[in-house]
This record gives structure tokens, C-alpha cells and sequence, in this order.
């Protein structure tokens, strides 16, 4: 009796505080309270935070390499604009020289062209005032002014000396529209000087350095046309088919170059003139 009394007591103080009485049955599995480890993950802003973390660092390695690039491109063009200037000075000095031995070349045959003029002139004078060639009046009149030719001649070739070396400084100066007009009126003053083919060479020169080559080809072809005799004939060969090539004319310029090839085959010329057609066969003209 008082057995069953305290269950019921129990129970009674059980329905009381409301706690549930379950009664596990057999094979139910038993629950117990949430683990630890059964609760919320509280890792997950912290594994977030480390992957942003190396994306940053990532970010700045990438930003790091670019600048370095940046860096190096200066350089580079920094290298590239040291070698253009080297460059264009090293042809500036080539010009130079070569304009130079043009001009020592040019006084070199004016001398020569001198040198016989005066012989061949007293010859004539020494045959002109022979007893026997013309009577005593003439003979005496003749050697009362036996030099009123030479100084004014001397004079005149001075004066076309200088013209044309005006109008060359101005060209090795690299002045080329001052030197053009220059040597256009030197030829039109003095067309049959000593230096009219240079001078016509030369105008050449000017319109192909400032790359009118229509001009060029035509001043050039004026050379071989209206100096024949010329020393500058394989020049002129040679830069009419330099002309020709850069007009894109394969064929005219072949020809000038292989003219170069066969009448002077041991000028200077034509070595440049073989370069250039070895050039073009590689680029298939």
C-alpha cells in the first residue's frame, strides 16, 4: 500500500514541473543532450578571412610584376632611343666622310683638268707667235698681253668653285631643301662647269634623302643621260636602282643594280649593288 502511494507521488510531482516522463520502450535509441560538437560551426569567418587574406597577397605579387614590366619597358625604350641617336650619328659621319672624299676627289680632277689646260694653251701660244706661222704684228701683239686670259679664266673657275661648295655645305649639313635649290641654281647658272655632274648628282641625293623618289629617279637618270663621262655614272646607277626599289619597280631596279654589276664589277658600288639584289631576293622581288 504504501508502495503504490510514493509512485503515485512521483508522478504526481513529475506532471507537476511539466517535465515529460517518456518511458524508453526496448530497441528505441536513447537521446541525450546536444554534444558539444553537434553545435553551430564558428570556423567559417575565419577560413573566409585567411582565403581573402592570400588573395590579397596574391593581388599584390600580380601588381608587383607589373610594375616590374613597367620598369623594364622604360628601359628598353630608353635602350632603343640611346641606339637610334648612335645611329644617325654614325650615319651622319658617313655622310660626312663620304661627302668629303667626294669633294677631294672633285678638286683632285679640276687640278688635273688645270694642270693641262695651260700646257695645251702655250703650245698654241708658242705656235701662234712663230716667225713662221703669223706675221710680226700679230706675234707682237700677242705677247703684249700674254696673260690677259689666264687670270679671268682663273677668276671665273674660283667663282664656280665656291657656288658649288655652298651649295655641297649646305647638303652636308643636312639643310636638303637649302641644298636642292642651291645646286638647281648652280646648274642653271654654270650647266657645262667642271662640277655640273656633281652638282646634278648631288640634287639627286637631296630629293632621295628627303624621300621623293619620283624626283630622284629623274635627277639621277639626268646624270647618266647628260654625263655620260661622268665619274658619278656608277653612283648614279647605283642610286637610280636604290630609287626604283624603294618606288617598288622590281624590275627597273634589278636592272640598274645588275648594270652596276657588270660595267664596274670592282667599285665600291658595286658591292652595294650586289647587297641590295641579295636583299631582294630574300624578299622574294
Amino acid at each position: 500500500m504504501s508502495f503504490a502511494l510514493g509512485a503515485a507521488a512521483v508522478a504526481g510531482l513529475a506532471l507537476g514541473s511539466g517535465v515529460e516522463v517518456h518511458a524508453q520502450q526496448p530497441g528505441e535509441p536513447s537521446t541525450s543532450p546536444a554534444s558539444p560538437s553537434s553545435a553551430p560551426a564558428f570556423g567559417a569567418p575565419a577560413r573566409a578571412a585567411a582565403r581573402g587574406s592570400q588573395t590579397d597577397r596574391r593581388l599584390l605579387e600580380l601588381l608587383e610584376q607589373i610594375n616590374q614590366l613597367q620598369r623594364e619597358i622604360r628601359q628598353l625604350r630608353s635602350d632603343v632611343e640611346v641606339m637610334q641617336h648612335g645611329l644617325e650619328g654614325v650615319k651622319r659621319r658617313q655622310r660626312e666622310l663620304y661627302l668629303d672624299v667626294d669633294r677631294r676627289l672633285r678638286d683632285v680632277e679640276v687640278g688635273v683638268v688645270r694642270s693641262v689646260q695651260p700646257a695645251q694653251e702655250s703650245d698654241r701660244a708658242a705656235g701662234a707667235t712663230s716667225p713662221d706661222a703669223v706675221p710680226a704684228t700679230e706675234t707682237a701683239s700677242v705677247q703684249d698681253s700674254p696673260e690677259a686670259g689666264p687670270p679671268v679664266q682663273a677668276a671665273a673657275e674660283a667663282q664656280i668653285r665656291r657656288e658649288y661648295q655652298k651649295a655641297f655645305d649646305l647638303l652636308r649639313e643636312g639643310r636638303y631643301a637649302r641644298a636642292a635649290e642651291a645646286f638647281q641654281g648652280f646648274l642653271q647658272q654654270y650647266p657645262d662647269s667642271a662640277y655640273s655632274d656633281n652638282a646634278q648628282y648631288w640634287l639627286g641625293e637631296t630629293s632621295y634623302v628627303s624621300r621623293d623618289y619620283q624626283a630622284a629617279a629623274a635627277q639621277f637618270k639626268k646624270v647618266l643621260d647628260d654625263y655620260p663621262n661622268s665619274t658619278k655614272i656608277p653612283d648614279a646607277t647605283l642610286k637610280l636602282g636604290f630609287t626604283y626599289y624603294e618606288l617598288g619597280n622590281w624590275e627597273q631596279a634589278r636592272a640598274a643594280l645588275e648594270t652596276v654589276l657588270q660595267q664596274y664589277p670592282e667599285s665600291t658600288a658595286a658591292r652595294l649593288a650586289q647587297t641590295r639584289l641579295n636583299r631582294m631576293r630574300k624578299e622574294g622581288h
